[in-house]
C-alpha cells in the first residue's frame, strides 16, 4: 500500500509543476462517520459486561466514530494540495444498580481520533482521486458516577494514509459540495491492554494490540467553485 501510495504523491507532483498557471485556495468544512471493527476493544468491552453481569446494556460495540473536518486546500487546474484536521469520537455508557451497594453505577468511555493530514488529489469537475499522509493521535477517557473530570486512560499515535475518491457537485461560483468515500489505514497499531487494565477488576489477559482501519464518508463544503 506504501508503494501506491508513493506513486500517486509522484504523479501529483509532476502534475503540479505543469499546472502552475492557474490556482486557488479554498477553505474546507465538512462531517464525516468513520466505520470500523476494533475487534481487540470489543473483546474487552465483553470481558467487561461479563464480569459485571448486573450492568443494564449487555451488547455495546463501538462501530462508528464521528466528527467534524477543517481543512484548507491549494487548487492547480488539474491537481490539488492541501491540510485537513480530522476530529472523530465516539462513546459507550454502562450503568446499572451496583449489587452490592444498592445504588446506581455510571460509567462512560470516550474515545478520540484526531487525524492530521497532507493530501493530494485530481481536481475532476465531478471525480476525483486523492491520497493522504497522516498522523494520528487517539486516546481513550473515562468518567466515572459522580466525577465532572475524565480520567486519562490511553494516549498514543502513529502514522497512516488514508485513499479516497471524490464526487463532487458545483453549487455555482460561492461553493462546491463534495461527497467523500475513503479507507483509512495506520501504519501501527493500538495498544488497549491499558484499558483492560482499567476497568476489568480480575484481568490476568494479554490482549493482542488493535489496528483500527476505517471506511470513512465525509460531506464537505469548499468555499468559491
Amino acid at each position: 500500500m506504501k508503494k501506491y501510495l508513493n506513486y500517486i504523491l509522484l504523479f501529483g507532483f509532476l502534475q503540479l509543476g505543469l499546472n502552475l498557471g492557474r490556482t486557488q485556495v479554498n477553505v474546507q468544512v465538512g462531517y464525516g462517520l468513520s466505520f470500523l471493527n476494533p475487534k481487540v476493544n470489543d473483546a474487552i468491552i465483553h470481558d467487561y459486561l461479563t464480569e459485571n453481569d448486573w450492568l443494564v446494556k449487555k451488547d455495546i460495540q463501538l462501530n462508528m466514530l464521528h466528527g467534524i473536518d477543517l481543512g484548507l486546500k491549494h487548487t492547480w487546474s488539474a491537481i490539488a494540495m492541501g491540510i485537513v484536521w480530522k476530529n472523530r469520537g465516539g462513546k459507550l455508557n454502562f450503568e446499572g444498580l451496583h449489587p452490592v451497594t444498592g445504588s446506581l453505577n455510571k460509567q462512560e468511555l470516550f474515545y478520540s481520533l484526531n487525524t492530521y493530514s497532507l493530501f493530494l488529489e485530481t481536481n475532476g469537475r465531478f471525480i476525483g482521486l486523492g491520497a493522504t499522509l497522516d498522523w494520528n493521535d487517539f486516546g481513550i477517557k473515562q468518567r466515572y458516577t459522580g466525577l465532572d473530570s475524565k480520567i486519562n486512560i490511553i494516549s498514543e499515535a502513529n502514522w497512516g494514509h488514508r485513499f479516497y475518491l471524490n464526487l463532487n457537485f458545483p453549487a455555482g461560483n460561492s461553493a462546491q459540495i463534495c461527497l467523500q468515500f475513503s479507507y483509512h489505514l495506520p501504519y501501527g497499531e493500538f495498544d488497549l491492554n491499558p484499558l483492560a487494565n482499567s476497568i476489568l477488576t480480575n484481568n490476568s489477559k494479554l490482549y493482542s494490540k488493535d489496528k483500527w482501519n476505517q471506511f470513512g464518508i465525509t460531506l464537505l463544503i469548499n468555499n468559491g467553485p
